[in-house]
């Protein structure tokens, strides 16, 4: 008998006018989670769940290296679903764990549909996020991730 693998979903949905850095962060979170100094010292494998939008968030980030933006979203939201699995490391592989992999949908929506009519009256970089964010920044917001929905679901088994 095969068992079905327990997969928890989490939805992030990222506002903002258009030029603000939702892209940039999508990219970037997704980006340094493929850098090699992440894949060594993480607790865990984040993997895009297609294939061709992992290639092109990666390419996005190392494209902002060299300090190039990515493409903006334009008139139509794009859904991206990435797959959080916690490496198996020592003793506590064995354990039980209470899910095998986290999704997260993340909602990349694009700017235009939370703009006034004037495009006059804004900057054409308002809040644009100039850089990317560290590797060991997105260690952290990727192991809060995990921890929250581990200690949700901790909490609905006890109650």
């Amino acid at each position: 008998m095969q068992v079905k693998p327990r997969v928890l979903e989490q939805q992030i949905a990222v506002f903002g006018e258009s030029g603000s850095g939702k892209t940039v962060l999508v990219s970037s979170f997704y980006g340094a989670t493929q850098e090699p100094q992440f894949l060594q010292s993480s607790l865990f494998n984040v993997t895009a769940d297609d294939t061709g939008q992992g290639h092109q968030l990666h390419a996005n980030y190392l494209g902002m290296k060299d300090s190039r933006r990515p493409s903006p979203t334009r008139f139509s939201a794009t859904p991206y679903a990435f797959s959080l699995k916690l490496r198996d490391k020592g003793a506590k592989a064995n354990s039980p764990k209470p899910f095998d992999a986290l999704r997260l949908v993340w909602h990349d929506y694009p700017g235009e549909w939370f703009e006034g009519t004037s495009a006059t009256l804004r900057s054409p970089n308002a809040g644009l996020l100039r850089s990317r964010p560290s590797s060991a920044l997105m260690l952290r917001f990727c192991s809060s991730i995990v921890n929250a929905c581990w200690t949700t679901r901790e909490r609905r088994s006890v109650t």
